[in-house]
């Protein structure tokens, strides 16, 4: 029929689908198609053909799983030190069933999926038969779908890494171990964001040392010192000046200018109106578990609200391990798109019972993902620059710390880390 597109779409990684029990429930039109409007239309653009017809165009598109799904488990017993049972989170990097009243579950489908295309306009058509590859490559469905989750590519296609900019890979695994190789993806986001301070791991956030590298400091230190959120054995650390507590620590004279030095410090913190972390996804409620509280994050100008990460990771499994590309995409909360102003924020955290506000704060304005993905290549590689990572060989039964060795510990015979630009990839 020349009027219908079919092809079989391969299931790489699980998705997790708000309607895990009916029968036959898989990809669904009503996400998909809107998706794909928006692709053609970029493409359009981005290769001057651009006719002045607007999403959505006229076509409709179907889909049928193929054979039964698969039961994909999400959490697994284990004892705890006291050998308790407790069921343990496989997959960390999604938290959407915390208190949920109908928790998602993961929908696989070894056998695939069957995906029809129809429309009278063959034109249309022959054009979307053209994107396909490209548009699978870099689109992902279902929740948590940035970190992964939902990817699907047509059966016997080499995957089209085009459009991807940098990438690393696992270490050797089988193909349905998912939960390892999530595990990669949700350590490596936390290395580029808030760092690990986890199983008597801890590792700074590159973005500390990125925002220092720039003459200034990343978000943590700033909340903390607005809001004097300090562990209670170190609150004699703030040298803020109506610190009145601050007399019953008997100091030596000679402390004095390392007193000095902290105020100004202090100081610096208290007058930045700077975010970094934030630049890669705002969430709206973040846990400080170690000072027992919140902290909110509202937008208060520009109209952005909530924005996901502007990175996309992309599993795929090539020779017995997997290639985990990045696909980047503008920042949403930098500048809006209709009115390119910057977006304000507010950070609002509850301390010691009181309810204290941070006003004006935003993004910081040069930040670039790329610029800022090239500086913990290279830093990686120079060990003189000391941010935390170490060589790979260096191993133990330390899980995280062998994740984050395999993602960033300098090869010694190559000299090169695991995480790379990709030659093909051009700037943007």
């Amino acid at each position: 029929m020349k009027n219908c597109i079919t092809i079989e779409l391969e299931q790489q990684t699980p998705m997790w689908h708000f309607r895990p029990d009916e029968q036959g429930c898989c990809l669904r039109a009503t996400e998909v198609k809107p998706k794909l409007d928006r692709f053609i239309a970029e493409m359009r653009e981005k290769n001057g053909k651009k006719d002045g017809v607007e999403p959505p165009f006229n076509y409709k598109m179907s889909f049928e799983a193929i054979g039964e799904k698969k039961k994909m488990p999400c959490q697994e017993e284990r004892n705890d030190k006291y050998r308790n049972s407790k069921k343990k989170n496989l997959y960390p990097l999604f938290f959407g069933n915390v208190r949920a009243e109908h928790p998602k579950k993961l929908v696989f489908y070894p056998n695939g999926i069957k995906m029809r295309v129809f429309s009278l306009d063959t034109a249309l058509l022959d054009e979307i038969s053209g994107y396909l590859n490209v548009f699978f490559a870099q689109t992902t469905f279902g929740t948590r779908q940035d970190k992964g989750f939902g990817a699907f590519y047509p059966k016997s296609k080499t995957f089209d890494e085009s459009g991807a900019c940098y990438c690393f890979e696992t270490k050797n695994m089988a193909k349905d171990e998912y939960p390892e190789m999530f595990r990669y993806i949700h350590y490596f986001h936390k290395m580029i964001r808030s760092g690990i301070n986890e199983n008597n791991n801890y590792y700074k956030s590159f973005m500390f040392f990125y925002a220092k590298s720039l003459g200034q400091t990343w978000d943590k230190p700033v909340i903390r010192y607005n809001f004097q959120m300090f562990n209670p054995l170190y609150k004699h650390l703030s040298m803020k000046e109506d610190n009145k507590k601050l007399s019953r620590y008997k100091q030596r004279e000679s402390m004095r200018e390392e007193r000095e030095k902290q105020f100004e410090k202090e100081k610096s913190y208290r007058e930045s109106k700077y975010l970094f972390r934030d630049a890669l996804g705002l969430s709206g409620i973040q846990s400080w578990g170690s000072y027992r509280t919140s902290v909110s994050i509202d937008c208060v100008k520009g109209g952005v609200g909530r924005f996901k990460s502007p990175i996309l990771y992309r599993p795929v499994y090539v020779d017995g391990k997997y290639m985990i590309y990045l696909y980047l995409s503008k920042i949403d909360g930098i500048k809006t798109y209709e009115k390119k102003e910057t977006v304000m924020f507010r950070i609002t955290a509850e301390c010691n019972n009181k309810k204290k506000t941070m006003e004006d704060m935003h993004v910081y304005p040069d930040f670039l993902l790329e610029r800022y993905f090239d500086f913990i290549i290279e830093n990686c590689k120079d060990e003189t620059k000391k941010i935390g990572v170490f060589d790979r060989e260096r191993r133990n039964e330390n899980l995280i710390k062998d994740i984050v060795l395999e993602i960033f510990g300098k090869d010694k015979e190559s000299g090169n880390i695991n995480f790379r630009k990709l030659v093909k990839y051009v700037g943007k």
